[in-house]
């Protein structure tokens, strides 16, 4: 649903998504979150975020897993990727004190 600037109406957001240096320029044209927004709520999120960048990746990698998880219950699989293992000796029992 991409549009050049010219044609974009009140309403439709302006987040840029191909490089200034592209012959065509284009913005993604979706619809606003709000009357007086230029982002739709997806490009908002993006622009918006105050999280710091290590926060941010963290919680894109936490969903990531989240959603790998999901994907692999639903096959009905029963063990889990090695990816959401937690490391070897990670929960092992304390050591006894003599």
């Amino acid at each position: 649903m991409s549009k050049p600037i010219h044609l974009l109406r009140r309403g439709q957001c302006r987040f840029a998504i191909t490089p200034h240096t592209a012959r065509s320029h284009l913005f993604c044209a979706e619809p606003v979150e709000k009357e007086g927004a230029v982002y739709c709520a997806c490009h908002a999120a993006l622009c918006y975020d105050r999280r710091p960048a290590e926060k941010r990746r963290a919680d894109a990698e936490h969903m990531a897993n989240v959603r790998m998880l999901k994907r692999h219950l639903s096959t009905g699989m029963m063990a889990t990727p090695a990816r959401l293992r937690p490391p070897v000796g990670a929960f092992s029992a304390p050591e006894e004190r003599a």
